[in-house]
């Protein structure tokens, strides 16, 4: 995780941050991606 300040960040707690994505990746608008190449996962959403 990167718990630094971001921009934009609008004073959200890493908490509130981990629910936030858990709740994109339920209902489809991010996702786990694998990179081979790198051997790393990134969440990116879905286009």
């Amino acid at each position: 995780t990167r718990e630094w300040s971001e921009l934009g960040d609008a004073g959200y707690s890493l908490d509130d941050k981990v629910e936030q994505v858990i709740g994109q990746l339920k209902d489809g608008t991010a996702r786990v991606v694998f990179d081979i190449t790198t051997e790393s996962c990134n969440i990116v959403p879905v286009t």
